[in-house]
């Protein structure tokens, strides 16, 4: 998709390519045209407005026609990391907060394990 969408960007006579503002989804299976735009059926793109077409039409795919999964998924995350305490994160911060550190610290580890029903020197644990 990112490659067709790039080489509508950088078409010169995007016009010969007889678009118009609308785009195909599925929906229980069966193919549905929707407008990008009110009146998009009639709207061609053309190079005037083939910037606002890539973004509307990115805007679609992101968002739009996952907007009831999204809404899903953000219910359940927030039921375990309330939007509260994620809005002052960073990105970075919240990636980390859900993968971990990407490198385990041993040393650190070891030094701040406790054992519990066993030590340090047990089979189980070496």
């Amino acid at each position: 998709m990112y490659k067709s969408l790039k080489s509508i960007l950088e078409y010169d006579e995007v016009e010969e390519l007889a678009l118009d503002f609308t785009y195909e989804t599925e929906i229980m299976g069966e193919r549905v045209v929707k407008e990008l735009v009110p009146g998009g059926y009639n709207k061609k793109v053309t190079n005037e407005n083939k910037r606002e077409y890539v973004t509307k039409f990115c805007y679609a795919m992101t968002t739009k026609e996952i907007e009831k999964q999204l809404t899903a998924f953000l219910k359940g995350f927030r039921t375990i990391l309330p939007k509260a305490y994620i809005e002052h994160l960073s990105p970075a911060d919240l990636d980390q907060i859900i993968r971990g550190l990407p490198e385990i610290d041993l040393a650190m580890l070891k030094k701040n394990f406790t054992y519990l029903g066993c030590t340090e020197k047990d089979l189980l644990v070496k």
